[in-house]
C-alpha cells in the first residue's frame, strides 16, 4: 500500500491575524523607502542644525553604516509576513472557524502559544533556534553601526566655508571657497535599477580641494525654493573664474526643466548658471 497524503486543510486565518499579517507585509517596502529619505537628507539636517553654524546645505555620509538596518531590516520583516500569510502561518489563531462539513483540519499552532514551538521536530526546533539566533546577531549588529552613521556629514555654512566631519563629529577637515582649485556644476542623471526603474535629474555641484572634494545636489541644500537653490549656488560659482569650472550633463536640461518644473525665473538662472543662451 502507498502512503496516505495527509490533507493539509488548515483554517483560515483570523480578522487579527490578517490585520497584522497584510498591513505589514505590504507596507515595510515602503517604510524601507521613507526611512532611506529620512536617512539621507532629514537626519543630517537635523543633525547639523544641532551643531553647525547656519548652513547652506549638508550632505550625510553615513549611509553605509545606515544602510543594513534601513533596508535589511524592513526586507527581513516584510518576508517574513508573506511567508506567513502564503502557509496560513497564525500568530493568535482562529479559534472561531469552524470547517464545513466533515473534512479534518490540519493542526495548525498560533506561533503566541506552547504548542509552536512544542509540536515542532526536533530538526524543526534546530534549524528555527539558528534562524533566530542568525536574525538577532544580524539585527544588533546592525543597531551597533547605525550610531556611527548619524554623524558623518559634509556641510556648507553661510560664509561658504566647508566641513566635514567623522563618525565621532570630529572636524576632518575645513577649507573656504576662496581656496578651491576647482568647480563641476553638473545636470546629473540618475537611473533606477529594473524595467520600471525611474529616472532622476539633479543639479549638482563638485567642489574640489587640494586633498578633498566636496559634492552637493538641489536636494542636500536647507531651503525648498528652487529660485533659491539657484542663487546659492550661483553664488559658489562667483568664487571661480572662467577657467577653473567645468559644465557637465546640459544635454538633460530639457528633462530636468520637465521634471523640476521650473518657472521662467528659475529657467533664467539656470542658464546663468550653465553659462547657456537658453
Amino acid at each position: 500500500m502507498g502512503k496516505i497524503k495527509v490533507n493539509k486543510n488548515k483554517p483560515p486565518l483570523s480578522r487579527l491575524d490578517k490585520a497584522i499579517l497584510y498591513p505589514t507585509a505590504v507596507l515595510s517596502l515602503p517604510l524601507m523607502g521613507l526611512l532611506f529619505y529620512f536617512d539621507m537628507y532629514l537626519l543630517p539636517r537635523i543633525v547639523a542644525n544641532l551643531f553647525d553654524p547656519p548652513f547652506i546645505a549638508v550632505y550625510g555620509r553615513g549611509i553605509g553604516f545606515l544602510f543594513p538596518l534601513t533596508f535589511a531590516l524592513p526586507l527581513t520583516v516584510a518576508s517574513i509576513a508573506w511567508e506567513m500569510i502564503s502557509k496560513k502561518q497564525p500568530l493568535f489563531g482562529n479559534k472561531s472557524y469552524k470547517p464545513k462539513g466533515l473534512k479534518p483540519l490540519y493542526p495548525v499552532y498560533p506561533i503566541v502559544s506552547k504548542g509552536f514551538y512544542n509540536n515542532l521536530s526536533p530538526k524543526k526546533q534546530k534549524r528555527l533556534k539558528i534562524t533566530a539566533i542568525v536574525l538577532l546577531t544580524c539585527l544588533a549588529i546592525c543597531t551597533l553601526l547605525f550610531p556611527f552613521g548619524i554623524l558623518p556629514r559634509n556641510v556648507l555654512d553661510e560664509d561658504h566655508v566647508f566641513y566635514s566631519y567623522d563618525s565621532f563629529n570630529q572636524l576632518m577637515h575645513s577649507a573656504s571657497a576662496e581656496q578651491a582649485e576647482k568647480l563641476t556644476i553638473e545636470v546629473y542623471r540618475s537611473t533606477g535599477s529594473g524595467r520600471h526603474g525611474r529616472t532622476h535629474y539633479y543639479v549638482t555641484l563638485t567642489i574640489h580641494f587640494e586633498d578633498r572634494s566636496y559634492q552637493f545636489d538641489d536636494r542636500n541644500f536647507n531651503t525648498l525654493s528652487d529660485k533659491k537653490i539657484l542663487e546659492q549656488m550661483l553664488e559658489l560659482k562667483g568664487f571661480f573664474d572662467e577657467g577653473e569650472y567645468e559644465i557637465k550633463g546640459l544635454e538633460y536640461k530639457d528633462e530636468l526643466f520637465q521634471k523640476k518644473n521650473y518657472s521662467s525665473t528659475e529657467k533664467a538662472l539656470f542658464y546663468q548658471l550653465f553659462d547657456h543662451d537658453g
